[in-house]
């Protein structure tokens, strides 16, 4: 059925049936598996373009011509094709991928026993980490929400898609869930921030989670704790500024000099941190923000970057026009709006270089 996710498989190796049937799946109605009474489009030349427009860009991306046409000498560009290509895969189903390795530990608040959930590499070896911040819908997914399930394969669509996308590309991902542990696990509504329970703050309760997972990492064999960086969506960037910000909460638990080396902030509010002239950050940050979002100010992210960089501090800022809060969020709805997609594509583009260059290299 055109409609079903579809099967993980190997771009490289594709078979050209399948990549016949995907071009297929991504034609408008009219030109794909059912046809409308009226076809407007064959009267109407300018709204055929854009479609062949799409179906050119499809048919490039499954092409075995694919690495001659883009050439191989950019990083960026490379990181873009395998963005692209992952994004192109999140039909598949979430049954069929990893489930990730359950552990709990201590947050750096000396009382909360946390739960996390571990994407790790294939292979031996010691690699680089990400400790993964969720927002405020917590980290599963509406309807294991209602259901009260709250494990592993319980997880949303955006954090197992992200979890998949760092440990297949080497990192030891870890998605430290704040609100389960504390009575909290369905999240909150839009636009409850003023009325949450201290004890899951963004920016003075969590940020001890976070250190507290950094503390973790240290203890596996399989991690370098010289290079772990930082990842949240919203309620959790906020986090992460307040993480790599001055005198993070629970940055004191952490011994041998351990830090985190680089941080991504997606969509987060950053009110706090533009209202304090005195605000700076202590490790590169790739900041992304939505520009259509709805729940929090894009704008005032944009002051807060712009006075960093004034002050030549290490920020990457994206302003993604057109693009929603949650953007990244892999189920069809969301990316059916082309401007999500295209935010999803460049983010994780962009920040697969990014942690490759403070973390790998």
């Amino acid at each position: 059925e055109p409609n079903q996710w579809l099967p993980r498989r190997n771009l490289n190796s594709e078979e050209p049936q399948v990549r016949q049937w995907l071009v297929q799946l991504r034609r408008p109605r009219d030109q794909g598996f059912s046809k409308p009474k009226t076809d407007f489009t064959a009267r109407d030349p300018e709204r055929r373009a854009p479609q062949r427009a799409r179906r050119r860009r499809v048919a490039l991306l499954w092409s075995d011509a694919r690495p001659r046409i883009l050439g191989g000498d950019s990083i960026l560009i490379g990181a873009i094709v395998r963005s692209i290509s992952l994004v192109a895969l999140v039909w598949a189903p979430i049954a069929a991928a990893q489930t990730p390795e359950t552990v709990s530990f201590l947050s750096a608040d000396g009382t909360t026993l946390l739960t996390g959930f571990v994407f790790s590499p294939e292979g031996p070896g010691r690699f680089p980490a990400v400790v993964m911040l969720h927002g405020r819908t917590g980290p599963f997914g509406s309807v294991a929400a209602r259901e009260a399930r709250f494990d592993a394969g319980a997880l949303s669509m955006r954090h197992q898609l992200w979890g998949r996308f760092w440990a297949e590309r080497g990192y030891v991902a870890i998605h430290v869930d704040s609100f389960t542990p504390r009575g909290y696990g369905k999240g909150f509504p839009k636009g409850s921030i003023n009325s949450r329970p201290p004890e899951v703050s963004a920016n003075l309760a969590r940020p001890k989670d976070a250190y507290g997972a950094l503390r973790y990492l240290m203890t596996r064999a399989d991690v370098d704790e010289r290079r772990v960086g930082v990842h949240g969506w919203s309620n959790g960037a906020m986090t992460v500024l307040s993480v790599i910000g001055p005198e993070a909460p629970g940055a004191d638990v952490v011994s041998r000099g351990v830090v985190f080396r680089a941080a991504i902030a997606q969509y987060p509010g950053c009110g706090i941190e533009s209202n304090n002239p005195a605000y700076a950050i202590s490790v590169p940050l790739l900041l992304t923000v939505a520009g259509n979002d709805d729940e929090v100010s894009p704008s005032r992210c944009q002051q807060l970057a712009a006075r960093m960089m004034n002050q030549a501090a290490p920020v990457r800022f994206l302003w993604l026009e057109g693009a929603g809060h949650g953007y990244d969020s892999p189920d069809v709805r969301t990316q059916s709006v082309d401007a999500n997609r295209q935010a999803l594509e460049r983010t994780m583009a962009e920040a697969e270089v990014f942690f490759s260059l403070h973390l790998k290299e």
